[in-house]
C-alpha cells in the first residue's frame, strides 16, 4: 500500500514538517517492513495517526509495545498515586492528629529532617493501596460533581478503614460512620484530593486565601482534642510548629505531584482502572474472613455505594493547573493555624474533647449525606430533561 499525495499537498506537508519540534517528525517511507507506509511519530500523550502494515502482518514494532505505548501514562499514574497518597496521609493522619502516626512523626522530626522524610515516605507508600482504588473509580466514573466525589470518598474511606486496616471491625457499628464517612469521605478525599487541588487552579486567589484561613482555624481548634488524652504527650507550641510545617510540606508536595500528573485527567483505559481496583478488593475479602457478619454488612454497603455511583454515570473533568499565587496563598493555612493554636494555649480549648469529636462526626456525616443526596437529585433532573 502506498500513500499518494498531490504536489501542493506534499509542499504543505513538507512546510509543516519543518515547523514541527524535534520530538515530532515525519519519516520518509521505508520499503522494508512498511512497504511505503507514511509514518508520523509523536509523543505518546499526543499521538496522531499511525498506519503500519507491520500490524497486519503480525509484526509490531518495538515502540508500539505496551510499555512503549503507555510509558508516559505510566509515569503520570505513578505521580498521581504518590501525590494522592501523600495528600491522604496528611489529611487522614497528621491534620486529623491520629495519635500513633502523629507521635511517630514528632519523634522523627526530633531526630532530623531526613528521618522525618523517611517516615512520611513510608506512610505515603502505605496509602498508595487505597489510592489505587480511588484512581480506578475516577477513571471509570469521573469526578466532575460533588456527589461522585463523596461516593468515591466513601468507598476509599472504607478501603482505608476496612481493607488496609480492620478498623471497621473494631468499634462496630459506629465504625461504619466514623471515620470512613464522617472524615475520610468529605475531608481526606473530598477536600484533600479534589476540592483543594481544584481550588488551587481557580483564577481567584482571594477565594484560596479565605478558604485557607478558615482551614487554619479549624486545624488549630481540632488539634485540641488530644489535650485530654493522657496517653498523648503535651503538644506544646514548639512541637506543633515543627509538626504543622512537616504536615503542610507533605500536603504541598502531594499537590505538586498531582499537578505534574495532570490529575484527574489521566485518560486510563477501562481495563487499567479495573486492574487498579483489584488489590483493595482482595484486601476487603481477606479482612472479611476475620469478621464475617460485619464483613457481610460492609459488603452490602459497598455494593449500594457502587450502584449509586454507577447509576449517576460518568462525568470527567480537565486536569488541575495549579497557579503559583494560589499555592502561596494556601500557605496562609499554616500561618493561621500556628497563630490560633498559640492563642488557644493561652485561653484554653473552646470546646471539650468529647463534644468536639461528636460535633465532627455528626457534621461530617451530615455533609456527606446532603452532598450525595443533592448529587442524586441533580442526576435525576438531568435524566428527566429531554
Amino acid at each position: 500500500m502506498t500513500a499518494i499525495i498531490s504536489k501542493p499537498a506534499q509542499n504543505r506537508l513538507d512546510s509543516s514538517a519543518s515547523a514541527r519540534p524535534k520530538w515530532a517528525k515525519i519519516r520518509k517511507p521505508r520499503r522494508k517492513h512498511t512497504r511505503g507506509t507514511l509514518r508520523i511519530d509523536v509523543l505518546v500523550a499526543d499521538a496522531a495517526v499511525r498506519v503500519e502494515n507491520a500490524q497486519q502482518n503480525g509484526k509490531i514494532r518495538g515502540n508500539t509495545k505496551l510499555l512503549g505505548k503507555y510509558r508516559l501514562t505510566l509515569v503520570r499514574l505513578a505521580l498521581a498515586l504518590m501525590g494522592i497518597a501523600l495528600a491522604m496521609a496528611s489529611w487522614s493522619e497528621f491534620v486529623f492528629f491520629n495519635e500513633e502516626p502523629s507521635e511517630k512523626l514528632i519523634a522523627a522530626l526530633a531526630q532530623g529532617p531526613l528521618t522525618a522524610a523517611g517516615f512520611v515516605l513510608d506512610i505515603g507508600l502505605f496509602y498508595v493501596i487505597p489510592s489505587t482504588l480511588l484512581v480506578g473509580l475516577v477513571g471509570l466514573y469521573g469526578s466532575l460533581s460533588l456527589g461522585r466525589i463523596l461516593l468515591i470518598g466513601a468507598l476509599t474511606g472504607y478501603a482505608i478503614e476496612g481493607a488496609v486496616v480492620p478498623a471497621v471491625y473494631a468499634d462496630f457499628p459506629i465504625s461504619l460512620v466514623f471515620t470512613s464517612l464522617s472524615w475520610h469521605a468529605p475531608i481526606t478525599v473530598g477536600l484533600g484530593v479534589f476540592i483543594l487541588p481544584r481550588l488551587l487552579a481557580d483564577p481567584s486567589a482571594l477565594k484560596v486565601t479565605l478558604v485557607s484561613a478558615i482551614l487554619g482555624v479549624a486545624w488549630a481548634v481540632w488539634t485540641t482534642w488530644v489535650w485530654d488524652i493522657e496517653e498523648v504527650a503535651p503538644v506544646t507550641f514548639d512541637v506543633f510548629l515543627t509538626f504543622a510545617i512537616a504536615s503542610m510540606a507533605t500536603i504541598v508536595v502531594g499537590y505538586l505531584l498531582l499537578w505534574a500528573a495532570r490529575w484527574p485527567d489521566l485518560n486510563l483505559p477501562r481495563w487499567a482502572c479495573i486492574a487498579l481496583m483489584l488489590p483493595c478488593i482482595g484486601f476487603f475479602l481477606l479482612q472479611a474472613l476475620n469478621g464475617p457478619i460485619v464483613g457481610a454488612i460492609l459488603f452490602v454497603i459497598l455494593v449500594g455505594l457502587f450502584v449509586i455511583l454507577r447509576w449517576e454515570g460518568r462525568a470527567t473533568e480537565d486536569s488541575y493547573q495549579i497557579r503559583g499565587i494560589n499555592l502561596a496563598a494556601f500557605l496562609l493555612m499554616l500561618v493561621v493555624a500556628l497563630a490560633v493554636y498559640a492563642l488557644l494555649l493561652q485561653t484554653g480549648a473552646p470546646i471539650g474533647h468529647q463534644d468536639l469529636v461528636v460535633s465532627v462526626v455528626f457534621l461530617g456525616f451530615l455533609a456527606w449525606v446532603i452532598g450525595v443526596a443533592r448529587g442524586m437529585l441533580h442526576c435525576h433532573r438531568d435524566r428527566q430533561q429531554p
